[in-house]
């Protein structure tokens, strides 16, 4: 799941190689600046401005990305479609998190309270919704942002493509610029992410594999060991009556197999329905965890079962073998 959040959020939804952003906004006669430094391939605008969402008595402080029509280096992108979407001329795009908190729907009014410059408001209604896992953004034309600023066509930050080759060199011209307030390298945000987050998470997944592993084999094993304790009488009548170990073994093995076999995807089934509850349960507005299970997971899962069911069936019959058959027939009526 944590694979897929990443290559949806860093490869999928973004395609640029670094976001500059300026210390104070520019007009956009400043992407050919960019644009005509060695290795820069293509550059595209991006502002942001921090804002108050209101609707009736429901109010979220956050932020409204601006957007341009012609954006493909970081569109506004929608994990449900898993495409990137247009962002209306006119009205906001929410993200879908939003939206239920403020309670609102496509078509419905939002008052938007800008927290800068000359803090100017804006009832803008919602035109569509999309599904994202990080935060809670909001999405707006860029020139819609500008038009309620009263300003001329701006940018805040700069979203630039860089040939590979010459990636380490832009970064040191690029960073040497006063002008310049911060750098973002996605390939840096891509290796915070995985050593921050899943490297971390990895030590527990493997923690508490190992204890469903060592919980499955205990299970089966008990499970063998009841049923052995329960017929062992039987067993050793029909041992009595000229009946072989095999024969005997395949009666109380064969019997914990086919348990086995129907209990296995019926644990599968509910595997999913508890991890479905644990994605409702990491809901937030920071992030959400998608609902994301490969085939290779109830493989292994399949795998463990079977060779803990194997290990347990092979421990029994070592005990089963060593029936005492006398002592086992000697007991009251």
């Amino acid at each position: 799941a944590l694979l897929h959040l990443l290559n949806t959020v860093y490869y999928d939804a973004q395609h640029q190689t670094m976001t500059v952003g300026l210390s104070e906004r520019h007009s956009r006669s400043v992407l050919y600046d960019f644009k005509h430094l060695p290795g820069v391939m293509a550059a595209e605008p991006a502002s942001a401005s921090q804002v108050d969402f209101r609707a009736g008595s429901r109010m979220h402080r956050g932020s409204v990305t601006a957007v341009c029509a012609d954006a493909h280096l970081q569109p506004a992108y929608d994990t449900r479609a898993m495409a990137a979407v247009d962002v209306p001329a006119d009205g906001i795009m929410l993200a879908t998190r939003l939206a239920q908190k403020l309670d609102v729907g496509v078509g419905d009014l939002v008052e938007i309270h800008f927290l800068e410059d000359r803090r100017p408001v804006a009832r803008l209604p919602v035109t569509r919704l999309v599904e994202t896992f990080l935060g809670t953004p909001a999405y707006m034309h860029c020139d819609n942002l500008d038009r309620i600023f009263r300003r001329s066509p701006s940018v805040q930050f700069v979203h630039l493509w860089v040939d590979p080759r010459m990636e380490s060199e832009i970064f040191d011209v690029i960073r040497s610029v006063p002008a310049l307030s911060a750098v973002v390298l996605r390939t840096a945000s891509i290796a915070s992410f995985r050593d921050t987050i899943i490297r971390h998470l990895n030590i527990f997944i493997g923690i508490f594999a190992g204890f469903a592993c060592a919980l499955c084999l205990g299970v089966a094993y008990n499970a063998n060991r009841i049923a052995l304790s329960e017929r062992g009488r039987e067993l050793a009548t029909l041992r009595v009556l000229g009946f072989t170990r095999g024969e005997i073994s395949y009666l109380l093995l064969g019997e914990v197999a086919l348990l086995s076999l129907v209990g296995m995807p019926l644990g599968c089934a509910l595997g999913r329905l508890l991890t479905a509850a644990m994605v409702r349960a990491f809901d937030t507005e920071l992030f959400r965890i998608p609902l994301v299970i490969e085939p290779s997971t109830y493989g292994y899962s399949l795998l463990v079962a079977t060779l803990a069911t194997l290990a347990a069936g092979a421990l029994v019959n070592r005990r089963l073998r060593r029936l005492n058959l006398i002592e086992v027939l000697k007991t009251r009526e």
